[in-house]
């Protein structure tokens, strides 16, 4: 994987960023570790989150479930 430097910040990416808007709904817990997991192992280490991405059942207020499930499936693989 050819990864890009994310300007001043230091960090190298990946060129594909994956967006985690999806989870929540329709994308449950289990989904949602098995994608982060399929990115890693392929390479891929750009996560889109930010906390008020709750899946397409928003209800104002919550927010924050894409960032949760991206934690959890992250686990100890964060580096």
């Amino acid at each position: 994987m050819n990864y890009c430097s994310l300007d001043r910040t230091g960090l190298n990416v990946s060129p594909i960023c994956i967006g985690t808007m999806n989870l929540g709904k329709p994308v449950d817990e289990t989904g949602a570790t098995e994608l982060v997991n399929h990115t890693l192992d392929n390479d891929n280490n750009f996560f889109d989150t930010t906390n008020v991405y709750e899946g397409y059942a928003r209800t104002f207020g919550r927010g924050g479930v894409g960032a949760e499930f991206l934690s959890k499936a992250l686990g100890n693989r964060r580096g």
